[in-house]
């Protein structure tokens, strides 16, 4: 993977221009906008969802990886294939779960990408150690939506090794 060096690439705004462009095809519904375990309190009887002030309408699936791509989780491939395959069951949706993935994985890549940088600019309390340990996590992360990507979109296969510009050194 071809990695940016001190100063943005020349690609590296067409390669945003393909992330967003991915991003405004998928379907638009009402969102919380920053869905991450901090802002869920479950207790034995009930599950509430705080701190709606980054509500929007976007992808449901920037949701779903907001939660799922956060470094408390640290899902491996293998524990979200499963819980993405658990959520298009639930849905009532004629969509393939191969586009549920592809969808999932330009969100995932987003959510990745705009964490790594968060984590760049603001440790939140985090050690150096603890810091790149969540900065790898994202990095990873990224890299594996880049791969899903290039092996479900057949019109952006060209266009996935342009992502792989959006990767912080």
């Amino acid at each position: 993977a071809r990695r940016m060096t001190g100063t943005h690439s020349l690609l590296f705004p067409k390669a945003l221009e393909t992330l967003a462009y991915a991003l405004e095809g998928q379907q638009r519904q009402p969102i919380h906008g920053d869905l991450h375990p901090e802002n869920i309190l479950v207790s034995p009887s009930q599950t509430i969802i705080l701190d709606f002030e980054h509500m929007t309408v976007a992808s449901r699936y920037l949701d779903v990886a907001a939660l799922l791509e956060n470094h408390v989780a640290f899902l491996d491939e293998a524990q979200l294939e499963h819980t993405l395959k658990t959520y298009h069951a639930t849905l009532n949706s004629r969509d393939s779960f191969e586009k549920l993935a592809l969808d999932y994985s330009y969100c995932g890549l987003f959510e990745d990408l705009r964490l790594q940088g968060s984590f760049a600019a603001y440790a939140y309390g985090l050690d150096a150690g603890a810091l790149a340990t969540v900065r790898e996590h994202y990095t990873k992360r990224a890299v594996l939506h880049i791969e899903r990507i290039r092996s479900l979109d057949s019109y952006q296969k060209e266009n996935a090794s342009l992502l792989e510009e959006l990767i912080l050194p």
